[in-house]
């Protein structure tokens, strides 16, 4: 679809248009910039009280547009909104049966296809709140977050939560499908919704943008000072004794509601060799208003939050992530398997062992690491494992096993 198609439009068919085209920076890059900055003012213009949908645009909340929309991504969140979305007062803290069997409800048939998730029982509450459910990942069972609800102290609120698995392997634009139903079903509709925590991260997979060291340097500068001044919020340096296991530098508190961590993630996974550097804003609503709009443009919210980070604008990749998490675990499990059974399989295959026969009794449906078992959950398919695999090692196709190889639960 051309995008001076959708300036011909009506505002529904627009908005509706808009919110179907890809969310990658490599297709916004390739588009006329004065197209873009079109379409961008004409969704800041729409009448979102009367489309009852809304995608908020970035040129509406900041964003600078020549910062990727993949600079970084969402790892956790939790957002409160008010119970009277199920039709319960907000007034009423102590919830019947009946009251419980409506959210739950309520949760399998709109929630769930929502998120495009399942749901566990009802079970004891978390945080506080008196009830919960968890989110499972359709198929595998794995959980993704959870919603909760009642409690004296939650002030007719109930709470939803994305976990960084779910963060990671939810459909390709579930950030934008998210904020649209709030903004819809919530903000449009005079009932709150308050992100009370996120986290945003950003992967150095290389560590050629940024270390721990040049974290602590920025620090020392005076980089990660609030932008009115004042003194430097609190640091703190862990494991930097122990390099080889991978050194972390800490800003901030979570008391204080905003907490920074640069860390050496391909070291703490197991790659001694590796420089993949993460870097974490953890942001809560302590002291502050997390806007809405984050879901949208997460990388400009953590390029901002500190001067060290306004450089952050490199695309991130969701199976960059996975598959380097997948192969610093295989390294490491080489090194180990070569060091604590080489001798071994070379005095059996000395005295005519049949090494297929060891492979055999040895092979197992589970026991694989959790980095395997996410690519394997992501790869969807065994073959698509399998081509993961070999794009990892550039190992021929047949040394590796067949698809049956590749078939576990996870």
């Amino acid at each position: 679809m051309s995008l001076s198609n959708l300036l011909l439009m009506s505002d529904a068919d627009f908005l509706s248009s808009f919110t179907s085209l890809p969310c990658t920076s490599s297709f916004w890059s390739k588009q006329r910039e004065d197209l873009v900055r079109e379409i961008f003012t004409r969704l800041g213009s729409l009448n979102l009280a009367r489309l009852s949908a809304v995608v908020t645009p970035p040129s509406n909340t900041g964003v600078n547009l020549n910062t990727p929309l993949t600079a970084a991504k969402i790892d956790y969140l939790t957002i409160t909104f008010t119970q009277d979305y199920f039709g319960i007062s907000v007034d009423k803290k102590d919830l019947s049966n009946e009251d419980v069997r409506v959210i739950e409800m309520t949760v399998r048939k709109r929630i769930c296809p929502l998120l495009e998730v399942d749901i566990s029982e009802v079970r004891k509450g978390y945080n506080n709140y008196q009830y919960s459910v968890n989110l499972l990942s359709k198929g595998s069972g794995k959980s993704l977050g959870f919603v909760a609800w009642g409690g004296v102290y939650q002030r007719g609120t109930w709470a939803l939560t994305l976990k960084g698995d779910y963060c990671e392997y939810g459909r390709s634009g579930w950030e934008t499908n998210l904020y649209a139903w709030i903004k819809r079903e919530f903000v449009s509709q005079g009932r709150r919704a308050k992100i009370t925590r996120v986290d945003l991260a950003h992967d150095d997979y290389t560590g050629k943008n940024y270390s721990v060291d040049k974290a602590h340097k920025d620090y020392l500068d005076g980089l990660f000072k609030l932008a009115h001044g004042g003194r430097s919020p609190r640091m703190e340096r862990r494991n930097w004794d122990n390099p080889h296991e991978g050194r972390t530098f800490y800003v901030g508190t979570r008391e204080g509601g905003k907490l920074l961590r640069v860390y050496e993630k391909g070291k703490q996974l197991g790659g001694q060799d590796s420089n993949w550097v993460r870097i974490e804003v953890e942001l809560h609503s302590t002291h502050r208003q997390i806007p809405l709009e984050i879901l949208l443009s997460c990388g400009d919210y953590l390029a901002g939050a500190y001067p060290a980070l306004s450089w952050i604008c490199e695309e991130q990749s969701r199976i960059k992530t996975f598959l380097k998490s997948a192969k610093t675990t295989l390294e490491k499990s080489l090194r180990n398997f070569i060091t604590q059974c080489g001798t071994r399989l070379k005095l059996f295959r000395n005295i005519g062992v049949d090494l297929r026969t060891l492979e055999r009794d040895a092979s197992t449906p589970t026991g694989l690491s959790k980095n395997i078992q996410d690519l394997n959950i992501y790869a969807e398919s065994p073959e698509n494992l399998k081509n993961l695999l070999l794009s990892m090692f550039g190992t021929n196709k047949d040394a590796i096993g067949t698809e049956d190889d590749f078939i576990f639960e996870p």
